[in-house]
């Protein structure tokens, strides 16, 4: 920011306007959009005195900020909940895979790849997306200014790539003649754990290769320039300094082919192929259903498959079509930045598209059966470790089995028990004890080892078997 015109400067002003006349031509000068001024480019009107052209430089030196006070608050607001909601729930993501031996499998190392994507874009990219957003003056030096737009770039393209990797092994393993077994991410049927772990991650490293370059040209053609009307206002602002027009849009065209329309385009078919294959599997095998139960039961994992595949294509496309129109159209004319207006609805637009990253963790995370499973056994690992590290009492270990033959095991302690019973066909009745310290609601829902109706009421209360 700079301090208002001084004496010198303003009989500078007015001498230079006298020499020209109202209506003389500038000499070189910088211009907001970062190009050269040349003679003739700009006139000084008649009717603009010198008193408004002083007061409007003046105004221009002083205010370093884009936006009126209330409204910058807002959007910094908006940012603030986007980070804090992200970096928590791709936290937990990454959390929950380190520390559950069995969600340590080679798919997941993705949805883990596609976490920490989102991670770094929290915590780097938005906040400085968000200064270059709010300041005119660039305050972070040359550097970041060729940094940031690169980070940017490699992330989204790397979120975007493990998406559609993620949605290929979808495809391949439900499709797959052997039964699931084979797949993008997986590997053939005959490879090994370690030949599997290996080629996930030479692939994950493939995928931030490339997406790092992609972004390169970012990186390359961007800078810091002194901008401003006349020779007497400059700011330090960060921008895209393309040798020519015909190569700014040659790389807009490539990132918006690779960024929306071949994912989307991938996503879209993948799905659609995925939800047509059960849906027949379902009709075309009605001898392979032992009951109208079971008839029922797949329809409605369908159904959940379904919308849940629907949800990532329509959510991907909600999330980046707008920005990725704004970026498109700002190609074609890089002076929209200069106004107020255009710069609100893009950081609406930006905001809108990094919702992925608090979606993502939802729609790979929470709505994964079995992830979300071994989610509430850490928080109930969690609570039960606090309620027994006060306590004087005794402690042992429970178990409780399931359906799956899995076993949910956790401390408890001495108390008068209470029984729980699982109301299933499939399982036995089994018991649990807990203290009535812990809440039945939370054992109920960590412990529950079934994709199917299996519930674990007490046995003391009336439910029908």
């Amino acid at each position: 920011m700079l301090p208002p015109l001084t004496g010198t400067e303003l009989q500078w002003l007015r001498s230079w306007l006298g020499e020209h006349g109202t209506d003389g031509h500038t000499s070189s000068a910088g211009r907001m959009d970062g190009s050269t001024v040349t003679d003739g480019d700009v006139r000084i009107g008649a009717n603009i005195s010198f008193e408004d052209l002083a007061s409007i430089i003046n105004q221009s030196r002083v205010e370093d900020h884009w936006f009126e006070p209330m409204l910058e608050s807002s959007v910094i607001c908006a940012y603030v909940f986007v980070i804090s909601v992200g970096l928590v729930s791709n936290s937990l993501v990454c959390f929950v895979v380190a520390r559950v031996k069995s969600l340590r499998t080679v798919r997941n190392m993705f949805i883990v790849n596609l976490a920490v994507s989102d991670i770094v874009m929290c915590l780097f990219c938005m906040p400085l997306t968000l200064v270059k957003l709010v300041l005119k003056n660039w305050p972070l030096g040359e550097p970041l200014c060729r940094i940031t737009p690169w980070m940017q770039a490699a992330n989204v393209f790397a979120s975007t790539i493990t998406i559609t990797v993620i949605a290929l092994d979808r495809y391949h393993v439900i499709l797959s003649p052997t039964g699931g077994t084979a797949g993008v991410i997986g590997g053939g049927p005959t490879a090994g754990s370690k030949r599997r772990f290996a080629g996930a991650v030479c692939l994950i490293a493939a995928i931030w290769i490339v997406a790092s370059l992609i972004g390169v040209p970012l990186a390359v053609y961007n800078g810091t320039t002194e901008t401003g009307y006349f020779v007497l206002v400059s700011f330090t602002m960060c921008i895209e300094k393309w040798p020519s027009a015909e190569a700014r849009f040659a790389y807009a065209a490539v990132v918006m082919v690779l960024q929306f329309v071949v994912p989307i385009s991938i996503l879209a078919i993948v799905h659609w192929r995925i939800s047509n294959f059960l849906k027949c599997r379902i009709n075309s095998n009605p001898n392979t259903l032992s009951s109208v139960r079971s008839a029922v039961k797949e329809t409605r994992r369908h159904r959940k498959n379904t919308s849940l595949l629907m949800a990532i294509t329509i959510m991907y496309a909600l999330c980046w079509f707008p920005l990725t129109l704004l970026n498109f159209l700002a190609d074609f004319n890089y002076s929209l930045f200069m106004y107020r207006n255009f710069l609100l609805v893009y950081a609406a637009a930006h905001l809108i598209a990094m919702t992925s990253a608090i979606a993502n963790p939802i729609l790979y995370g929470w709505y994964n059966a079995n992830f979300k499973r071994h989610f509430l056994q850490t928080v109930c690992f969690w609570r039960l470790d606090g309620h027994q590290a006060g306590s004087r009492d005794g402690a042992r270990t429970a178990a409780v089995g399931g359906a799956t033959g899995e076993r949910c095991a956790f401390n408890v302690v001495h108390a008068k028990p209470i029984s729980y019973k699982a109301i299933q066909t499939e399982v036995q009745p089994q018991m649990l004890t807990y203290t009535p310290r812990e809440s039945p609601v939370m054992i109920t829902e960590a412990c529950q080892m079934t994709t199917g109706s299996g519930v674990w009421y007490p046995q003391n209360e009336a439910h029908d078997p």
